[in-house]
Protein backbone atom coordinates (compact mmCIF):
# COMPACT_ATOMS: atom_id res chain seq x y z
CA UNK A 1 0.00 0.00 0.00
CA UNK A 2 1.13 3.65 -0.84
CA UNK A 3 1.50 5.98 2.14
CA UNK A 4 1.38 9.42 0.45
CA UNK A 5 2.77 10.88 3.20
CA UNK A 6 5.90 8.84 2.51
CA UNK A 7 9.24 10.47 1.73
CA UNK A 8 9.83 7.73 -0.71
CA UNK A 9 6.84 9.45 -2.56
CA UNK A 10 8.29 12.77 -2.16
CA UNK A 11 11.90 11.37 -3.68
CA UNK A 12 10.09 9.46 -6.55
CA UNK A 13 8.42 12.95 -7.45
CA UNK A 14 11.48 14.89 -7.47
CA UNK A 15 13.08 11.91 -9.83
CA UNK A 16 10.84 12.03 -12.01
CA UNK A 17 11.08 15.98 -12.09
CA UNK A 18 14.20 15.98 -12.68
CA UNK A 19 14.30 13.27 -15.38
CA UNK A 20 10.83 14.83 -17.10
CA UNK A 21 13.27 18.57 -17.11
CA UNK A 22 16.77 16.92 -18.57
CA UNK A 23 15.16 14.88 -21.15
CA UNK A 24 15.58 15.87 -25.14
CA UNK A 25 13.41 12.93 -26.33
CA UNK A 26 9.80 13.73 -25.31
CA UNK A 27 7.32 16.84 -25.68
CA UNK A 28 4.07 17.60 -25.31
CA UNK A 29 1.38 15.20 -23.87
CA UNK A 30 4.47 12.56 -24.25
CA UNK A 31 5.92 14.39 -21.55
CA UNK A 32 3.21 13.83 -19.24
CA UNK A 33 3.33 10.37 -20.38
CA UNK A 34 6.89 9.72 -19.12
CA UNK A 35 6.66 11.43 -15.93
CA UNK A 36 3.95 9.67 -14.16
CA UNK A 37 5.43 6.30 -15.48
CA UNK A 38 9.30 7.80 -13.91
CA UNK A 39 6.93 8.73 -10.84
CA UNK A 40 4.81 5.73 -9.96
CA UNK A 41 7.94 3.25 -11.39
CA UNK A 42 9.92 5.32 -8.69
CA UNK A 43 7.46 4.47 -6.08
CA UNK A 44 7.35 0.69 -7.18
CA UNK A 45 11.00 0.00 -7.73
CA UNK A 46 12.47 1.80 -4.46
CA UNK A 47 13.25 -1.53 -2.33
CA UNK A 48 14.59 -3.23 -6.01
CA UNK A 49 17.02 -0.23 -6.55
CA UNK A 50 18.01 -0.16 -2.90
CA UNK A 51 18.84 -3.91 -2.90
CA UNK A 52 20.57 -3.42 -5.98
CA UNK A 53 22.84 -0.63 -5.20
CA UNK A 54 23.49 -2.07 -1.34
CA UNK A 55 25.45 -5.26 -3.31
CA UNK A 56 27.86 -2.67 -4.59
CA UNK A 57 28.02 -0.12 -1.75
CA UNK A 58 31.12 -0.76 1.02
CA UNK A 59 29.48 -2.73 3.69
CA UNK A 60 28.46 0.58 6.15
CA UNK A 61 27.12 2.32 3.67
CA UNK A 62 23.42 1.67 3.72
CA UNK A 63 20.68 3.69 1.64
CA UNK A 64 17.28 4.13 2.34
CA UNK A 65 14.48 3.69 0.26
CA UNK A 66 13.22 7.25 -0.27
CA UNK A 67 17.17 7.31 -2.28
CA UNK A 68 16.13 3.96 -3.91
CA UNK A 69 13.00 5.81 -5.05
CA UNK A 70 14.94 8.87 -6.75
CA UNK A 71 16.83 6.57 -7.98
CA UNK A 72 14.75 4.85 -9.46
CA UNK A 73 12.40 6.89 -10.92
CA UNK A 74 15.66 9.10 -12.70
CA UNK A 75 16.85 5.91 -14.25
CA UNK A 76 13.81 3.87 -15.22
CA UNK A 77 12.25 5.79 -18.37
CA UNK A 78 16.10 5.56 -19.72
CA UNK A 79 16.71 2.17 -18.74
CA UNK A 80 13.34 0.79 -20.69
CA UNK A 81 14.20 2.96 -24.03
CA UNK A 82 17.64 1.51 -24.17
CA UNK A 83 16.42 -2.49 -23.62
CA UNK A 84 13.59 -1.67 -26.25
CA UNK A 85 16.55 -0.07 -28.62
CA UNK A 86 18.24 -3.00 -28.06
CA UNK A 87 15.70 -5.40 -28.50
CA UNK A 88 15.24 -3.93 -32.26
CA UNK A 89 18.26 -3.73 -32.83
CA UNK A 90 18.61 -7.39 -32.37
CA UNK A 91 15.50 -8.01 -34.00
CA UNK A 92 16.53 -6.30 -36.72
CA UNK A 93 19.88 -8.29 -37.14
CA UNK A 94 17.68 -11.76 -37.06
CA UNK A 95 15.88 -10.65 -40.48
Amino acid sequence: MIHFYDSAVAAAFSGAMLYTLIQRNFHGLKKGVIFLTSFFMGMEGADTAVSLLDSYLPGPVHIGRPMGAFICSVLIVKIAMIAISQAENFLKKKE
